[in-house]
């Protein structure tokens, strides 16, 4: 099984380099640390321009490891004093995920995208007619 974590940075503007530069920073902890990192710009569809930073770990006790790796180190330390007297990007994550089965392809990766779609459901037995969708909830009445 393996652990991936998923980090989001949303550049300021004018901002873009710096941020791929922490980015490529933060990645070098992490692999110090004991995980594999890969740093991706986002360049089309949602999120575009975006900087994902991917960590993989080949378990979860691996990845607990790796992160209490990371809270001690001096680089990470700094890295974060650095970030805080400038600020380069707006940070979302981390997210995690696992590969239940199978492991994820060695060979370079050029996008992973996830989407979550809504989907309207009606009641069981809803028969359509509801003043939201141009219908009348008066029974017996034809409607238009």
């Amino acid at each position: 099984m393996t652990v991936i974590s998923r980090r989001i940075a949303t550049p300021l503007t004018g901002k873009t380099a710096l941020t791929i530069s922490r980015a490529k920073s933060l990645a070098e902890i992490m692999e110090r640390a004991g995980g594999r990192a890969r740093v991706r710009k986002v360049i089309f569809g949602d999120g575009t321009g975006d900087i994902h930073l991917y960590g993989s770990f080949t378990d979860f006790t691996i990845g607990t490891k790796a992160v209490t790796a990371m809270g001690k180190d001096p680089a990470m330390a700094a890295w974060h004093a650095e970030r805080e007297a400038d600020p380069a990007a707006h940070l979302k994550g981390p997210e995690m995920y696992r590969c239940a089965f199978g492991e994820p392809s060695q060979k370079p990766v050029i996008l992973q995208r996830t989407r979550h779609f809504g989907v309207n459901a009606r009641p069981a037995g809803h028969c359509g007619r509801h003043p939201f969708n141009g219908g009348s909830t008066n029974r017996g009445q034809r409607n238009g």
